[in-house]
């Protein structure tokens, strides 16, 4: 309509200042507005699947997009995170993995207008005994050629 701008799907391209023109026979005016679209966070986690043994440090790294700031927020479903752990600019990390932290992970992200949620998944191995030992009795045997050797 003439003195209506309409942006149909706005997106964030959108955002800017925006100048309305307005004239008559009395003259010529201006008006300005500022327009920001603001984004609801969108969030995955890498690995989303990890694999470690007893004992290895565990790092989940969560990613998001969206209008800052976003605020970010692990936890462990089903239980607590551990103790040791540290979460910095989205990223979990706790050092040395046990098998009770074995588990689903959420990153949960959020800002002004929405929030996301990541899952990532930790299995924790438990390590070998060591190396293996294989022990011969007797250590040396004679028989005769024909007779049965065990």
């Amino acid at each position: 309509v003439n003195d209506t701008l309409i942006i149909p799907r706005v997106a964030q391209q959108d955002s800017g200042q925006y100048i309305c023109n307005a004239s008559n026979s009395a003259g010529l005016t201006e008006a300005f507005v500022v327009l920001d679209v603001e984004i609801p966070p969108y969030a995955t986690s890498l690995p989303n699947r990890a694999v470690v043994h007893e004992g290895d440090a565990v790092q989940l790294q969560c990613l998001a997009h969206g209008t800052p700031p976003l605020r970010y927020q692990w936890t462990k479903v089903n239980s607590s995170l551990p103790g040791r752990a540290t979460v910095r600019d989205g990223v979990l990390q706790f050092s040395p993995a046990g098998h009770q932290d074995s588990g689903t992970y959420r990153c949960h992200v959020s800002n002004r207008v929405g929030s996301a949620e990541a899952l990532a998944q930790v299995f924790v191995q438990a390590t070998a005994g060591g190396p293996l030992s294989v022990q011969i009795t007797p250590p040396s045997d004679t028989k005769a050629v024909g007779a049965t050797a065990e």
